[in-house]
Formats: C-alpha cells, structure tokens, sequence
C-alpha cells in the first residue's frame, strides 16, 4: 500500500516537473521521452548481459558432493556404477536389477544427484523392474561440468553400458531438465518406451 502511494507521488511530482518544462520549452518532452527509452534500453541489454554470461549458474544446480551408496536392508542388490563418456568424462550411476526384463532408465532435473530419487528408483525396483539412475557430469561426484551436449554424452554412455550388460528392453523416464536428455536419447538410441 505504501509503496503505490509512493509511487503516485513520484509520478505526480515527475508529471509536475515535465508539464512546467514542456511550457517553457516544447522540445523538453521529446527529450524526457528519449532518456526514459534510452535508460530503458540500457537495463534490458545490462540484464540480458548478466542472464547471458550466468546462463550455466542458472540452469544447472548440481550437487557434487558424493553420493554414499545405501547397501543395508531394502537396498540389497544396488550397485554403483563407473562410466566414461566419449569425451572423456567419468560419471557415476546405481544400478538395480530387477525380476522383469525391462530397465527403467531415470534421467533426473537440473538439481540435486540420484541420492535425491533413490526413493524413485526402490518403488521401480519392487514392482520387479531394473532400475538405472545416472548422475551428469557435475552431478553426485561425476567429474567434469554440465552442459546439454555433455548430458547427452552422459546418457548415451549409461544406454550403451546397459546394451553392453543385455540389461532388457529400456525404457526413458525423464524429471524437469532430464525429459529433453530422454527425448534426445529416444531419437539417438530408441528405447520400448518414454515417458
């Protein structure tokens, strides 16, 4: 409430000046007119500037910090997997095999590591399915730093590494940031299904 007031004030007051100004000399308003639009130009390409050099920091929020592989109980059988991807990079990822022949493959969002969707992955893991939660570079103790060509280097190693390992029909489970790293994966190595 106060802050509209404020700003009615502000307004009036600027309206104030800018009408005596135009009385005294018509050419004021043009003027006045092309320093609101200049300074407005020059916010847009300041923030557009910072967005642009922060864009990483914005998208990705990785957790790096490493990932303890939970063994005791209900999560018997789970496996912690090593990769390296094309370019070089090692990533980490659990595995889960399941009673059915068919592996769900969890490409998770832009925050946290598969620590956070190990929940997810016990739920597939007792209705019988394998269950393979991948970490990016950047993510869960996985070297090197995200970037989109990079996830897709990630995820081509963990589908080629479950084609190696004959781990059954796959299918794509993308969350947030991971549903394009799935689409892109279903049109480079089809799976039996995406969701």
């Amino acid at each position: 409430m106060r802050f509209s007031k404020g700003l009615a004030a502000w307004a009036t007051i600027v309206g104030y000046m800018t009408a005596t100004k135009v009385r005294k000399n018509p050419k004021s308003l043009k003027k006045v007119f092309w320093r609101i639009i200049r300074s407005a130009c020059l916010i847009y390409v300041t923030v557009a500037a910072i967005v642009y050099i922060f864009q990483r920091r914005l998208q990705y929020l990785p957790d790096s910090s490493d990932v303890p592989l939970p063994t005791v109980g209900r999560f018997e059988g789970l496996k912690e997997v090593e990769l390296v991807t094309s370019d070089g990079v090692r990533v980490l990822g659990w595995y889960w095999p399941g009673t059915r022949p068919l592996t769900i493959v969890l490409f998770h969002g832009n925050a946290g590591h598969r620590g956070h969707r190990l929940d997810w992955m016990a739920g597939f893991h007792d209705r019988g399915f394998a269950a393979f939660l991948l970490d990016y570079r950047g993510y869960g103790g996985s070297g090197g730093s995200p970037t989109e060509e990079g996830l897709y280097l990630d995820a081509t190693a963990a589908v080629e590494w479950l084609q190696e390992k004959s781990a059954g029909k796959l299918i794509y489970l993308g969350e947030s940031i991971g549903c394009g790293v799935a689409v892109e994966m279903a049109v480079r190595k089809p799976p039996a299904a995406l969701i």
